[in-house]
């Protein structure tokens, strides 16, 4: 009995050990640190960057590396060396994606030829099945003549008949020799393939799909150029038209724009306190996300004055935010774009999830987001 309890209790003991192992881990990937610096610069056209993320008390590290056109991939796991790849996306990494390409328009054009040449059997085939029908009724049509003369060959005189008979056997002759000398079996043997087989059902398939993406492309084009004229007409024909601060100003006119469908849905007071929870949650999930400390000089300029003069405009409207760590220089002569910058920040999943599962807490947003996944499923 002693024995059976000694073993029971380091069993216990083995158990309590590997459940408090597992749980130090979970709390460990939960709550430690992942830390990340972000450094990059942009001189002359030429953009650099750096991005290193640390977690598990720097156990796990990863970092890219981008410079002089190619890019340096690495992770390191308990200071081992676990994963590296060097990138060149630019030079002579040009000059091996234009073979690339080159190789591709070539087997494309290959793919082609031979999809040429198969539609091209198939219409020779489709053209001979019809000439051999033609020929089999004509073939058909001689016998039935001579038959016909043969027939009235015998009711009439005796050397009428033979001269009738003699001249339908001719053509009858003639005909077997072109046919054979069953002409239900010359039909037989020169009936054309059906005109709409499996090849050709899955052809047309193949054809209605194409014309559909060619459909939904044209459609996507045209909403593109009536966005395109909407901006012009807003913006003029400023050669920054298309930057990203005129797309983030677009989406926020949209926004604008369906600001009474938004006042619709917040009258419900459930849908408000929803509302309220979500823009909460995202203020807390930004405050763990975004970078603790960060530097940033930044000089621009714009072949337009003014809409160098306008993004000043909102630059120092921004100023408390980001005064004392971003210095900002315009330059009214000529246009320029260059800076440095260098990001540090961390979070930690265990709060990240924790902001997310209160989030998926509320029956409400639940109900948003089935009916969100519902809508993409039906557009897709």
């Amino acid at each position: 009995m002693g024995i059976l309890l000694t073993i029971l209790k380091w069993i216990g003991i083995i158990l309590l050990a590997v459940i408090g192992l597992v749980l130090l881990i979970l709390l460990l990937v939960l709550f430690c640190r992942l830390s990340y610096e972000v450094s990059g610069s942009y001189r002359e056209n030429t953009p650099e960057g750096q991005v290193k993320v640390r977690y598990l008390l720097s156990l796990v590290r990863v970092s890219a590396l981008f410079e002089n056109g190619a890019l340096d991939l690495s992770a390191r796991v308990f200071g081992k060396k676990v994963f590296s790849q060097h990138k060149q996306l630019s030079g002579s990494g040009g000059e091996a994606d234009e073979a690339d390409r080159a190789e591709g328009r070539e087997a494309a054009g290959t793919a082609g030829s031979e999809e040429a040449g198969t539609a091209g059997r198939r219409e020779a085939e489709i053209a001979g099945g019809e000439e051999a029908g033609t020929a089999g009724r004509e073939a058909s049509v001689t016998a039935d003549r001579a038959a016909d003369d043969a027939a009235a060959g015998a009711s009439g005189e005796a050397g009428s008949g033979v001269t009738g008979a003699s001249a339908a056997a001719d053509r009858t002759f003639a005909a077997e020799e072109t046919h054979g000398s069953d002409p239900a079996k010359a039909r037989k043997k020169t009936k054309g393939p059906e005109p709409y087989d499996e090849g050709y059902e899955a052809a047309f398939a193949q054809i209605e799909e194409d014309r559909k993406k060619e459909e939904e492309r044209i459609r996507k084009e045209e909403e593109r150029r009536r966005k395109d004229e909407e901006r012009r007409e807003r913006y003029g024909d400023a050669e920054d038209a298309d930057g990203p601060l005129i797309r983030v100003w677009d989406r926020a006119s949209d926004l604008i724009d369906k600001k009474d469908e938004i006042l619709d849905l917040l009258d419900d007071d459930e849908n408000r306190g929803a509302a309220a929870l979500i823009l909460r949650q995202i203020g807390k999930i930004l405050k763990d996300i975004l970078p603790k400390r960060y530097t940033a000089n930044v000089r621009y300029g714009f072949e337009d004055p003014a809409q160098t003069g306008r993004v000043l405009a909102i630059a120092s409207a921004l100023y408390p935010v980001y005064a004392g760590n971003a210095h900002v220089e315009a330059d009214f002569e000529q246009k320029v774009i260059e800076g440095d910058a260098d990001i540090r920040g961390g979070l930690r999943l265990g709060v990240l999830l924790g902001h997310v599962l209160r989030l998926l807490g509320n029956k409400r947003i639940r109900s948003w987001i089935g009916m969100a996944m519902k809508k993409k499923k039906t557009a897709d």
